[in-house]
């Protein structure tokens, strides 16, 4: 127990000690970026050439309130900026009128969803997923700002577990045409509907997204994302359902990090693509490229994953494929055994013959059996006889073959003195 509290005493104070706090965007009216200073309440501007000390926002916290060593994320909600950091779960709220940031979350200290995926959705700030304590966890939060602490909304349908592969984390996004949060374990993508609350499997990724390395994911807009690692760049439209292999050129290429501290390594203003790249070859420290994804060439266009439901139909047309084949064997068999059991009518005459095939069309009566046999010209007694002793020659061989009689003798309903000839119905 005392190990377990000196950890957690360590832990907290390495995270308290490290205040590299940012937040950072672009410019509406230009290509600038602004980065946001949380710790000293610097704000700085990084233009085509230089950047600049611009304002000194009002803190309205002490520095030890601030724990958070990562990049804010910055969210409109409802006429306000606020920002939120991964890992310590605070969240700021920016003021440009006065100038000032105030802190309105209550939390302490988690630890637990470093490099979480933040995002607003209908003027909430939600937060999925997340490191901490060597584990990646499947959680869904939201913030409730009147009781200025994080709720528990859903959990992923995958298991928490150690962070063996950190590239796991970092290829999700929320949809907000659709409503839809998606997420990816390994391989599999799935999307949580806020709609109904209901966490479905939409398929299996396209697997160059997932090297032995880390596979960083951007957003670029609603629809589009650009993921990149060893292997190579992709874009990704998950609209589509297409994944473009992307042709950089070297001044094109995006890396995880600019190296610029609190500086992402793009940002999206309209159509265009912002990189500040760290360099010492120029005064400023960095320079500006700016790209174009609509003009990015590509390779080659696959899916970017395929659905689950595709698999299901495969797997049910294999499973319809051997039924059929096994029906057909069944059929096939018991029509071989039935060739064989006929093998008996080469032993008839061609009169039992030609009385047997006629039975197979239609019930016959005494007139028709004589006219099969040949008997019309003999008297009643001797036609008896012989239609008799047919009938008892064509069941003898059937006995032998099938194991009953197949021509049985029955009253003619509309006249009960008349016999009515049929076949077995086991027979047909």
């Amino acid at each position: 127990m005392r190990f377990i509290s000196v950890l957690l005493i360590f832990i907290t104070t390495s995270l308290s000690a490290n205040k590299k706090a940012y937040v950072s965007w672009v410019a509406d009216d230009d290509r600038s970026v602004y980065r946001l200073n949380f710790d000293t309440g610097v704000l700085d501007v990084f233009s085509d050439n230089s950047v600049v000390k611009i304002g000194q926002f009002k803190r309205n916290y002490s520095s030890e309130e601030l724990f958070s060593g990562e990049h804010g994320q910055l969210h409109s909600v409802k006429g306000r900026w606020l920002v939120s950091f991964s890992g310590s779960g605070q969240v700021f709220e920016l003021s440009f009128q006065d100038s000032s940031i105030s802190r309105i979350d209550g939390t302490y200290q988690h630890g637990y969803n470093f490099d979480a995926y933040q995002f607003e959705r209908q003027g909430r700030i939600y937060s999925f997923g997340g490191y901490g304590f060597w584990m990646e966890n499947n959680m869904l939060n939201r913030f409730d700002e009147s009781a200025r602490e994080w709720f528990h909304v859903s959990e992923a349908p995958y298991p928490i577990e150690v962070d063996e592969q950190s590239g796991i984390r970092h290829l999700r996004w929320y949809d907000k045409r659709e409503d839809v949060l998606y997420v990816s374990h390994f391989r599999t993508l799935y999307a949580y509907s806020f709609s109904n609350d209901k966490w479905i499997p939409k398929g299996r990724l396209q697997k160059d997204l997932y090297t032995s390395g880390i596979t960083n994911f951007n957003i670029i807009n609603d629809s589009l994302g650009l993921a990149y690692n060893k292997s190579g760049y992709w874009l990704l439209d998950w609209r589509k359902n297409e994944l473009h292999k992307l042709d950089l050129s070297a001044n094109q290429e995006i890396s995880a990090r600019s190296g610029l501290d609190g500086i992402h390594c793009m940002y999206m203003k309209d159509q265009e693509m912002l990189v500040l790249r760290k360099t010492d070859k120029v005064k400023a420290g960095f320079f500006l490229t700016v790209l174009v994804p609509s003009n990015w060439k590509t390779w080659e266009t696959t899916r970017l994953y395929t659905p689950y439901s595709w698999f299901k139909i495969l797997f049910y047309t294999m499973c319809s494929l051997v039924l059929a084949i096994f029906v057909w064997i069944i059929r096939y068999r018991y029509q071989k055994v039935i060739r064989k059991k006929s093998d008996w009518l080469e032993f008839l005459t061609i009169e039992d013959r030609s009385l047997y095939n006629a039975l197979l069309r239609s019930d016959l009566d005494t007139e028709e059996v004589n006219a099969i046999l040949n008997l019309q010209e003999l008297g009643w007694e001797v036609q008896r006889r012989k239609r008799s002793e047919a009938i008892k020659s064509i069941n003898v061989f059937s006995n032998k073959a099938l194991g009953f009689d197949i021509i049985e003798r029955h009253k003619s309903e509309k006249d009960k003195r008349q016999v009515i000839y049929r076949l077995n119905s086991r027979l047909k």
